[in-house]
């Protein structure tokens, strides 16, 4: 087993280079009473590459027209990633050429003066090799395996099945990368989540401490808080090591 690629293993920002990939198509309906129209959906995961963190979207169609607006709306809530990796689909292919064209065109316009100066690099795997996009298919499994069961054969308009899949989301956000302790009583684990918003995302909120004007004495929050920057570096580590172990458990040389 090789190394893993430097993307999958350099800490950064989160979803600074991400994969993506389609799955679909979902039945939907519109959000009409009694109606017996429907419609295919499409669900766009983007995922990031070294946290593992997911964002879903719900396109309406399998085109590049649907899926630079939800490119768009992705770019909106997470922040311009400097690299996309994704398959070899057709629709990926002109959505990365329509971009360089608007690179092109748009380079001194002011609304795109932002965009230009953070051009976004477009990876394509080679063809016919999935395992090259393992990171993201393993997402959509994930992914479909929770919509299939929650929907079954219920057919969701197009409000609900936003609403579920953002539900999905929270819930991929928040699976275990790895323990924060090696204490066998410490269930606490590290999850996507923590490199989003400091926590899981399905956890309780904390009170805030320094507004109770606690004793010095107490210094449960310093320690929280260095426990997880602990634990950042420990997940880094432990994804370098993985990749460095041969199939048969042995450490390759170097």
């Amino acid at each position: 087993m090789s190394d893993l690629p430097s993307v999958r293993i350099t800490p950064d920002r989160p979803f600074k280079r991400v994969g993506v990939d389609f799955c679909g198509p979902f039945l939907t309906k519109p959000n009409v009473i009694r109606s017996k129209v429907k419609f295919k959906s499409y669900v766009a995961l983007f995922i990031c590459m070294w946290s593992k963190a997911v964002h879903i979207e719900l396109v309406s169609d399998l085109s590049t027209a649907a899926f630079l607006a939800a490119l768009r709306r992705f770019l909106s809530r997470r922040g311009l990633p400097s690299d996309i990796y994704s398959d070899n689909g057709t629709n990926f292919k002109g959505a990365a050429n329509h971009l360089r064209h608007l690179f092109n065109i748009a380079k001194g316009s002011e609304i795109q003066q932002f965009c230009t100066s953070n051009y976004i690099q477009w990876h394509f795997i080679p063809p016919y090799s999935p395992n090259h996009g393992g990171l993201w298919e393993a997402s959509i499994k994930l992914a479909k395996h929770h919509l299939l069961r929650v929907c079954k054969s219920t057919i969701l308009n197009f409000e609900e099945m936003t609403t579920l899949l953002c539900q999905i989301e929270a819930c991929i956000n928040s699976r275990t990368l790895t323990p924060l302790s090696s204490d066998p009583s410490d269930i606490s684990a590290l999850t996507p989540g923590h490199f989003l918003i400091g926590s899981s995302l399905l956890d309780l909120p904390e009170p805030t401490y320094a507004q109770l004007k606690l004793p010095l004495s107490v210094r449960w929050q310093t320690i929280q808080d260095q426990r997880r920057s602990r634990s950042i570096q420990r997940i880094l580590a432990s994804s370098t090591a993985s990749s460095k172990i041969g199939l048969t458990g042995k450490r390759s040389p170097g």
